[in-house]
């Protein structure tokens, strides 16, 4: 015969697992719906990201990631006549390598309110123009993502600041 207190203890735990998993179901739906909503908004966001990036503020930022590539990685990277925003990426802009063996160097400037959009952007190299847009990339994403600051001013003139 089954011992009541077993019985109890048994049917305890099971309506806690249950509560628990609908809990647990709620908050990704919750979550799947907070995507759903920021990738409809995802263009008018990244559009809001990068016009505040002046013409030659985007030139002297490629520049500078074509200088460190080869100056720390002695890598050549290709700067696109028309760089295109890649929604796989947050909406930043990739940069690939020169030559025969043509890789994925960089994103530069992913918006950090789409990075939950694009997973895969936490094992890419990151490149941002100054301290703040890494902080605010760094505030959304792991501590093992390879973000590099390469202080640019914001300035209109896009000097190195």
């Amino acid at each position: 015969m089954p011992d009541p207190e077993d019985e109890e203890t048994r049917r305890a735990q099971a309506q806690e697992q249950r509560r628990l998993e609908q809990a647990w179901r709620r908050q990704r739906e919750q979550e799947a719906a907070k995507r759903e909503e920021l990738a409809g908004r995802a263009v008018e966001v990244a559009r809001a990201w990068w016009q505040d990036v002046q013409p030659r503020q985007r030139a002297a930022l490629f520049a500078a990631v074509a200088e460190r590539a080869w100056h720390d990685e002695e890598v050549r990277v290709e700067i696109p006549e028309r760089p295109q925003v890649s929604e796989s990426f947050a909406y930043g802009i990739p940069l690939f390598t020169t030559g025969r063996l043509r890789a994925l160097y960089a994103i530069v400037r992913p918006c950090p309110e789409l990075v939950c959009l694009s997973p895969q952007l936490e094992f890419q190299h990151i490149v941002v123009r100054d301290e703040q847009e890494a902080r605010q990339l760094a505030g959304v994403m792991s501590p093992r993502a390879r973000i590099t600051n390469l202080c640019l001013s914001s300035d209109a003139t896009g000097r190195p600041g």
